[in-house]
């Protein structure tokens, strides 16, 4: 499923990047796409053990996010970062 730029796959790992108050998803929150529906015009998320359905027209809260910068995981307050550097 291709909109707004990104390509979305079942399994593939997501993060909403702005705090949606009617779904209960925050800015940072990380998920998956647990099912895409072509009939409904509507994809869903799976976001700790809860599904939250997107409609297509409103994917642009959602970015593919298999790596993140410190300043997105922000959001997801994440206990530890980890900064790889090389010389």
């Amino acid at each position: 499923m291709e909109k707004f730029g990104s390509a979305f796959s079942i399994g593939d790992k997501v993060m909403q990047i702005e705090n949606n108050y009617g779904r209960e998803v925050y800015n940072g929150d990380i998920g998956f796409v647990a099912e895409i529906d072509r009939e409904e015009y509507e994809l869903v998320a799976e976001f700790d053990g809860r599904l939250v359905r997107y409609p297509f027209g409103e994917l642009d809260e959602l970015v593919l996010c298999y790596a993140t910068t410190l300043h997105k995981s922000q959001g997801s307050e994440y206990p530890v970062g980890v900064i790889p550097l090389s010389t």
